[in-house]
């Protein structure tokens, strides 16, 4: 939860509104208990290290860690004696599971996927892709997030429930859409398509304008140090402003006129929901999963296949050349916002649990 991205925000906004109807723990497995978002004051935080062998060499003792964290995990959960557990992704949910298993609890066990069910790593590795629909075969539910995910469910037997992420916040103001700044907030890595991103800059730098780009996120598999020797060599120092991430983000997306997307896989991006929650017009690649679910291309951005680079670009020149059309998509871009009500969303979450444990209970 210290990390900043879509899956933390998300969790940390959902986990608070739930303090309503239940007693809400938060477990981090990364021996970090700090949160980047805000939580609600009566949330327990818990920190173990169970994931201390990830980024090792692969060894005994590498293995040993592993199941040394499992047991760690499992008299955790004997003594808090959770009614129910979720699993905030794949690795966490086998950990969870087979520390359950060890602990012979009646937890109720749930996953809960942020990202496509079919992220390439994940289907270019068969082994590792049976492992983890067995995992979630043998869930109580699988909550996921995009109706394409939950089709995914359908075909492999696997028991989903689907629920997108909510609004993370309400904007009742306006942007100006005279700026001329296209954001993009993301982490530094190859998912989110950073290299195709500076390819699109370098692409139009001879037609901007006076139009700039800001970038917003923090390291993860390309470190800053890599990025900035990237954007030097594509010779765009001067249109493109790093950023580290803030907490006051809504300013971010008040100084910026068009959001853009550049990933190669997604889950729900949940930027693209704020985007538009604050009148943005988006602008984004057609990856999976998630951008055709909050994106009406035409009507409040544009959708654009995966890697065109060229297409995303003539895209983005459009809006930067007509102040109408930035205006007209940005107000169509609010108003399709409201399919990610707080209110609705929770209420779903708040069904589900209840829904959940009452059959369990009755068992």
């Amino acid at each position: 939860m210290d990390m900043v991205g879509g899956k933390e925000r998300a969790v940390a906004k959902i986990a608070s509104a739930l303090c309503a109807y239940h007693t809400v723990g938060i477990l981090n497995l990364n021996g970090h208990a700090d949160s980047f978002y805000a939580l609600n004051p009566t949330i327990k935080n818990y920190s173990l290290s169970t994931l201390s062998f990830l980024g090792r060499p692969k060894s005994f003792k590498t293995l040993l860690q592993f199941f040394v964290g499992i047991k760690t995990l499992a008299r955790f959960i004997k003594h808090e004696r959770p009614t129910m557990l979720i699993g905030n992704d794949f690795l966490v949910t086998i950990q969870l599971m087979l520390a359950k298993w060890y602990s012979r609890s009646n937890s109720i066990l749930v996953g809960w996927e942020h990202l496509t069910l079919e992220e390439p790593i994940i289907l270019s590795r068969r082994f590792l892709l049976r492992l983890r629909n067995a995992c979630y075969q043998k869930l109580t539910a699988l909550v996921v997030i995009t109706p394409s995910d939950a089709h995914y469910c359908a075909k492999k037997n696997i028991k989903a429930h689907l629920i997108p992420y909510p609004r993370s916040f309400s904007f009742a103001g306006t942007v100006d859409y005279q700026q001329k700044k296209i954001l993009t907030i993301a982490r530094f890595s190859y998912q989110k398509g950073l290299d195709l991103y500076l390819s699109l800059i370098s692409s139009l730098k001879d037609r901007l304008n006076g139009w700039t780009f800001l970038l917003v996120g923090q390291e993860d598999d390309i470190k800053k140090s890599a990025l900035k020797n990237m954007i030097q060599q594509y010779g765009i120092e001067e249109y493109v402003k790093v950023q580290a991430p803030r907490k006051d983000v809504i300013e971010l997306y008040k100084q910026a006129s068009i959001y853009l997307l550049t990933s190669r896989y997604e889950g729900l991006p949940i930027t693209l929901i704020e985007a538009q929650t604050c009148g943005l017009p988006c602008v984004s690649f057609d990856c999976k999963t998630g951008p055709a679910d909050i994106i009406t291309n035409g009507e409040n951005g544009f959708i654009i296949p995966t890697f065109d680079i060229a297409g995303m670009g003539r895209k983005l020149e459009k809006l930067m050349d007509d102040l109408s059309l930035r205006e007209k998509m940005g107000q169509a871009a609010k108003i399709a916002s409201a399919h990610f009500n707080e209110e609705a969303v929770i209420q779903r979450w708040v069904d589900f649990l209840n829904n959940t444990i009452t059959i369990n209970r009755n068992k």
